[in-house]
Parts: C-alpha cells; sequence; structure tokens
C-alpha cells in the first residue's frame, strides 16, 4: 500500500537539535576519489577468521594441543589455592580475532598513517570500557571466592540469600532488571552473565523460584543493557554522526529497554506459574 504522502527529511535549518551531534551534517566531504575495497578484500578477514577457527579445532589437523600448550596465568594466589589460567592461542578473542585485525590494515593496503590514526581512536574508545570490564571481572572473581579461608558463604551467597528473602516473590521481575544493570556497568551481555550468574542462580534457589528461567532472564535482560552500555552507545552515535548525543540516546533508551525487562520477567511469570509450573 503506497501512502498518500510521500515523507522525506524537512530542510536542514528545520531540524530538531537531538538530529545531530557535535559533526553537523554536510560539514565533511566524502572523496568520490579515496581507495575503494572490493567484495573479496571486505570478505576476506571474515574469511580468514572462520578458516583458522575450522582449522584449529577440527581433530584432522591435531593443532589443538600445540594451541593448547601455552598458557598464561596465576595459580595458587597468595597462598589461597585460587588461580586463573587462559590459553590465548586457544581463545577466539586473541587468536584469530586480534590476529586478523592486527592483518587488516596490510590486507586492505592502509596507509601506515591513516592506520596508526585508525588504532589510536579504537584504543580511545575502548579504553573506559576496558577498565570496566577489568575492575567488574575482579570484583566477581572476589565475591565468588571470599568466605573460603574462613570457611563462610561467599559474598554472591549472602547476597542471594538477602534478595531472596527481601524479592524473591517477585525475582522474575527483577531477574531482567539484574541483567540490564551487569551490562550496562560492563558493557557486555557476557560479562553481565559472568557478573551475576551465579547471584541469580543462587537467589532462584533461595527463593524457590525456577532455574531455568531465572537464568534465562538474566540473559535477556543482559541482551536488553546493551542498548544503555556506555561503549556501545558511544560506538553507534559515532558511527551515524551523532558525536556528543551519548547522554540523550542513553536517556531515551532506558525506558525501552526497562520495559522490555520487566514485560520478559511478567511474560516468563506467567508462563511458569500456568503453563510449565513444573520446570525446573
Amino acid at each position: 500500500m503506497v501512502p498518500d504522502k510521500k515523507w522525506d527529511f524537512p530542510a536542514h535549518d528545520q531540524w530538531d537539535e537531538s538530529w545531530e551531534g557535535e559533526i553537523k551534517a554536510g560539514e565533511r566531504d566524502v572523496d568520490a576519489a579515496q581507495k575503494q575495497v572490493g567484495t573479496f578484500k571486505a570478505w576476506l578477514p571474515y574469511a580468514l577468521i572462520g578458516l583458522i577457527l575450522l582449522v584449529g579445532r577440527l581433530e584432522i589437523f591435531n593443532l589443538t594441543p600445540l594451541l593448547k600448550s601455552w598458557t598464561v596465568g596465576w595459580t595458587n594466589i597468595f597462598g589461597t589455592g585460587i588461580g586463573k589460567v587462559i590459553t590465548p592461542f586457544y581463545n577466539p578473542g586473541v587468536f584469530p580475532f586480534i590476529f586478523v585485525a592486527l592483518l587488516i590494515p596490510a590486507l586492505h593496503g592502509l596507509d601506515s598513517s591513516k592506520t596508526k590514526e585508525a588504532w589510536k581512536e579504537t584504543f580511545k574508545m575502548i579504553q573506559p570500557a576496558a577498565i570496566a570490564l577489568f575492575f567488574a571481572l575482579g570484583m566477581v572473581y572476589i565475591m565468588m571466592n571470599s568466605g573460603g579461608a574462613t570457611g563462610e558463604d561467599s559474598m554472591l551467597l549472602v547476597m542471594a540469600e538477602f534478595a531472596a528473602a527481601t524479592l524473591g516473590s517477585i525475582w522474575y521481575l527483577v531477574a531482567p532488571l539484574v541483567g540490564i544493570l551487569g551490562a550496562f556497568i560492563s558493557g557486555s551481555n557476557t560479562t553481565s552473565d559472568i557478573m551475576f550468574g551465579p547471584f541469580q542462580y543462587g537467589t532462584a534457589v533461595a527463593s524457590g523460584t525456577a532455574v531455568t528461567p531465572t537464568l534465562a532472564l538474566q540473559a535477556l535482560g543482559g541482551a536488553a543493557g546493551n542498548m544503555i552500555c556506555i561503549h556501545n552507545v558511544v560506538a553507534a552515535a559515532t558511527t551515524v554522526g551523532l558525536v556528543g548525543k551519548e547522554g540523550l540516546i542513553i536517556r531515551k533508551n532506558l525506558a525501552v529497554s526497562l520495559f522490555y525487562g520487566l514485560a520478559a520477567g511478567a511474560l516468563a511469570w506467567i508462563i511458569t506459574i500456568f503453563f510449565m509450573p513444573g520446570i525446573f
């Protein structure tokens, strides 16, 4: 069905203030003579990532033991028996993703000065999120392992018991909000799940709430929280030329994110009561 009136943007001088950021529309001209990247080169990094992942994990190539041979970590931290070890070459985030990212300038024939500027802007953009992520993960491990030396419950278990006692009867509504908070703080659904997954599990067990829907709501809330996490908003605003409007974007998305989480929680509550009362 064709609308009666054709919609289009009004004249530039009639635009709302929130439609533009620090960079005004039309201020930067696109150089038509700029070198274009063909389809093959555009897809090449993704193809390399997939190929490296397949070769490194298929048994026929027998490269998995080699990739796992080098580990980095810290065991028996301060005599506590707690430790964390990673295998960089078997970690997809390091190899192949970072490895291929380092190859892209050479694959695309980028100018060295432009490459340095791109890396500089990238590190500047991810710095706040990286700092938050580093300390958030540290906080989570402290909370998970606290109490071990004295034989007491960990901080997460204590928090879970308190939450179960105060909000356990409506935890289906609260669970996605916890996920949203975790994603907002850390900037990642995955990190939100790492931070609050054990807490959600403990609260569900202590309150008698079904564990599976609770953990699902945690992941759903983490996904909804991505729309208000700072580094996602900064990246999106930079991409569409709305630099300086990050606060406005977060404020407008906050209501949507909270409604999404509460609606999902209410729906999960109804389903578990009336349709799946025996779910664990």
